[in-house]
């Protein structure tokens, strides 16, 4: 299905279908399309506090697209969407009203780009992305589905819970004072060395030494870097 264009947009606002909200919303999705269509999108960056967000892989997707409220632009080569409260623009978020916050995004992207994540006291679903992932989560919840490229996690206070297969590149997860489960899939060849500071890390068959802990899954052609600070790290692997 197409999406509608500017002059559909706004003959649906006339005849009452849609709210002049909604209107601004899939305006401001249309704007961010043209301005990639330009450039090469290498990344797509997600801002989002407070809310419930989803993103998914989805290969017939060019860049991204996005359904709920939102703002979109183009900076260079990396597109950007924010979903934020009314509170975060002192009082008056335009287009979306004071029920920004509490309502779903949902995001689109070709499984092949980067994909940056700021996540603040909110909620996450990531599944079926193949390009690396940088996610940071402070005091809310992630859940990441389907790994396949460079991972770089950084909780504070908060939860991740995320699975893949980790095969290349350099990976790293920092943890304060939060929790991180990753488990890794069949087909993972990862270095792992951690390092707990007030904290706690839980690698498949091994033994702190001197707080430090490695160990090899696989071939070890990627590497994985953990430090925890007063947080709980735990990997498991399935061989």
């Amino acid at each position: 299905m197409e999406k509608p264009d500017r002059r559909e947009i706004l003959s649906r606002v006339a005849a009452g279908t849609i709210t002049p909200e909604e209107a601004a919303a899939q305006l401001d999705s249309i704007k961010a399309v043209h301005q990639s269509a330009d450039t090469a999108i290498r990344k797509v960056q997600v801002v989002r506090r407070l809310g419930s967000l989803e993103i998914i892989g989805d290969a017939s997707v060019r860049d991204a697209v996005a359904e709920g409220p939102h703002q979109a632009r183009i900076d260079g080569d990396i597109m950007v969407f924010e979903a934020e409260t009314a509170d975060d623009w002192g009082g008056f978020f335009f287009g979306f009203g004071r029920n920004a916050g509490k309502e779903k995004l949902l995001i689109r992207l070709n499984p092949s780009l980067a994909l940056d994540l700021q996540l603040q006291a909110g909620s996450c679903r990531v599944r079926g992305m193949e390009g690396p992932i940088r996610a940071d989560v402070q005091a809310g919840s992630a859940v990441i589905e389907g790994i396949r490229g460079e991972l770089n996690l950084s909780v504070q206070a908060g939860s991740v819970r995320a699975s893949g297969r980790l095969d290349d590149g350099d990976s790293r997860i920092g943890c304060d004072a939060g929790s991180v489960s990753l488990q890794l899939e069949p087909g993972s060849s990862v270095r792992i060395k951690a390092r707990a500071s007030m904290g706690k890390v839980d690698l498949p068959g091994t033994a702190a030494i001197n707080g430090i802990q490695e160990v090899t899954i696989g071939d070890g052609a990627g590497s994985l870097l953990i430090d925890s600070n007063m947080g709980s790290v735990r990997v498991t692997a399935d061989r």
